[in-house]
């Protein structure tokens, strides 16, 4: 069995920035997961980020590889305020691999466990790994949350908002998306476009969509609302910068921040997709959700208290996600059972360690612990430096002699990564 210093487990923003700093400290090491497939598989084709490009970077040490250095490299200019496509920042990840991470291994892994003072891994095609850390960087894929209502209906008319990618199998199919935020309205515009007959639903009074970037706002107007990566305002201002001082706050605040902090709130670039184009039935109460011969019906009272039945052949549930220890499936249950929490998020320690020795944490997981900046790919910057570091001084090694695991690097880039 091959053995390494850290397995990071997950090839997206936070677990390839990582591998990004251990290559630096030489730290024997390697990445697993097809890179960027969250952005490729989970999200609607033509969907963009709401964050400015250069809020989208991956963290590396030095000058890195920014996104706009790949987008200069790729069309010759890079604009701020020009928002990404999930296809752009998928391909941008993809290079960001190819040339600031070392060992990347695309097979993902199917079982987590201990194994002496360390873990073995198991990967899909069998082959085990053993390694003395690992740092789990799964994103939010695994953590869907449906309210009650929702998740009694029967499974095929009823899916949630990050199981589509393309949507073109809902094409002619009267659709209801639940939600409001940009998941809701990113794939309800897809809906639309692929011929669904879509409406949204939500029990806020109205869609909030961003404003459109300015960088040009007055001195009076960046003082009383500094700008941060994730928003403006002094609370993100403090949770961006301060995540340590976050991390010291009592349990229940953080809960609350973390649960109340960055409603739904749909990118500025999609009020033209949706507005005179897609219903929106805003300040509805579900007062019943029922399902009959494959035919979902909605008893909905508004704000008036008037009453609304609305029909439709299936549901997209824009609901969010909950982080849960317990969802991560490829935690052996032992293993799992053995890990502290916050809520139902793993409670983390300063340098993102689990209660169970070696095992590390971060990315969205990591939220309840050092807040609502870690449910952005922004949160890197302020995550995969610290763990660095901490793993290097853990791991000293004069130099890495780590060999390749699984297929060579030319196969990285196959169709459907």
């Amino acid at each position: 069995m091959k053995k390494l210093d850290v397995a990071i487990v997950g090839a997206g923003p936070y677990g390839l920035s990582l591998a990004a700093f251990l290559k630096s400290s030489d730290i024997d090491h390697c990445v697993f997961g097809p890179a960027m497939s969250f952005w490729q598989d989970n999200m609607p084709p033509g969907t963009k980020l709401k964050s400015d490009g250069q809020s989208s970077d991956l963290p590396a040490p030095g000058s890195g590889f920014p996104i706009s250095r790949y987008q200069i490299e790729t069309t010759g200019s890079f604009v701020v305020t020009q928002p990404i496509t999930v296809e752009e920042f998928h391909a941008y990840g993809t290079r960001f691999r190819d040339r600031m991470v070392s060992h990347a291994d695309p097979r993902t892994v199917a079982t987590i466990r201990r194994d002496g003072n360390g873990f073995s891994l198991t990967l899909e095609d069998g082959e085990e790994v053993g390694a003395r850390a690992v740092v789990v960087a799964v994103g939010v894929r695994s953590f869907t949350y449906l309210p009650r209502h929702l998740a009694a209906l029967p499974a095929d008319c009823i899916t949630h908002s990050v199981e589509h990618g393309p949507v073109a199998a809902l094409a002619g199919k009267r659709v209801a998306v639940v939600g409001s935020g940009a998941s809701a309205i990113d794939v309800a515009a897809a809906l639309h476009e692929a011929g669904a007959d879509t409406r949204i639903i939500t029990r806020r009074e109205s869609v909030a969509f961003h404003h459109p970037p300015s960088h040009r706002r007055p001195l009076r107007h960046r003082i009383r609302r500094p700008d941060t990566g994730i928003g403006g305002g002094w609370d993100l201002w403090f949770y961006v910068n301060f995540p340590a001082l976050f991390h010291a706050l009592p349990e229940a605040v953080r809960l609350r921040v973390v649960e109340t902090t960055l409603g739904p709130a749909p990118g500025w670039f999609m009020r033209d997709r949706i507005e005179g184009k897609v219903p929106i039935l805003s300040g509805m109460t579900t007062m019943a959700v029922s399902a009959d011969d494959g035919v979902v019906t909605f008893a909905l009272k508004d704000r008036h208290g008037a009453a609304h039945r609305i029909e439709v052949d299936h549901v997209v549930a824009a609901t969010g996600f909950r982080p849960d220890v317990a969802r991560i499936a490829m935690l052996d249950p032992a293993l799992a059972s053995a890990i502290r929490t916050c809520g139902t998020a793993p409670a983390l320690s300063r340098k993102f360690e689990t209660s169970v020795p070696g095992l590390y944490m971060i990315g969205p997981v990591a939220a309840p612990s050092f807040g609502p900046v870690m449910r952005f790919v922004f949160g890197a910057g302020t995550t995969t430096p610290v763990l660095g570091r901490h793993l290097a001084r853990r791991f000293p090694r004069a130099a890495s002699t780590t060999v390749p695991l699984g297929p060579p690097a030319a196969a990285y880039g196959q169709a459907g990564e």
